[in-house]
């Protein structure tokens, strides 16, 4: 059944999915199309999280433009963590020992969100697919004029409806796996930088004293 916040949903997506994404585009270092799709839908998930918490959203696209300023900020604090995992993964093991075991466990982690990130990207693109497809069985529908087509229009216009609302479904659970993944991420990658930083303020150290 269609809630009120999916309908609303449903109506700011199709009205400003298109400029989030150039907006998201134009906020990052080199041209990535696939990347910006995949903020942008973590962007629209943020919004219909904050519409089902019962937020009223008077002005849809400010808030978006916020969300998404602040997504692609996450995205590079992420991507900063992931340089320094990078980093720790180069470093010579016998300088850190005790946190060598700790990179494939994070490498783990990092691969699970990318691929949690990748499904919610999938269905993001899906929803907007049958969203589409559903706008034109609607609009099919409204036109109809003879009995027989009117009845298909209409039985295309219903089917249409549960695509998009199962579709909608599965980006909400795509979408709280990627909060899963990234969760489990950031509880563990702050270990990480402090494994890192003790062998570099060694290393300082040493070279103060020659």
């Amino acid at each position: 059944m269609t809630t009120s916040h999916d309908q609303q949903f449903e109506a700011i997506y199709r009205d400003y999915s298109r400029q989030i994404t150039v907006h998201v585009a134009s906020r990052l270092y080199r041209a990535d199309p696939q990347l910006a799709e995949d903020l942008t839908a973590e962007t629209f998930l943020s919004l219909w999280r904050k519409l089902n918490a019962g937020v009223l959203v008077e002005h849809p696209r400010a808030l978006l433009l916020l969300i998404a300023d602040r997504t692609v900020a996450d995205h590079f604090r992420r991507a900063s963590s992931r340089e320094t995992a990078t980093d720790f993964a180069s470093t010579n093991v016998t300088e850190v020992a005790s946190g060598a075991a700790v990179t494939p466990h994070l490498a783990g982690l990092f691969a699970e969100l990318e691929a949690a990130k990748d499904a919610l990207s999938l269905a993001a693109e899906t929803y907007r697919a049958v969203t589409n497809q559903h706008s034109v069985a609607c609009a099919a529908a409204a036109n109809a004029i003879r009995p027989d087509s009117i009845a298909r229009a209409e039985a295309r216009k219903a089917a249409t409806g549960e695509a998009r609302a199962a579709a909608l479904n599965e980006f909400a659970a795509a979408g709280r796996a990627v909060a899963l993944a990234r969760a489990a991420w950031n509880a563990n990658a702050g270990d990480l930088h402090g494994l890192v930083a003790t062998p570099r303020k060694t290393v300082v150290g040493a070279g103060g004293g020659q």
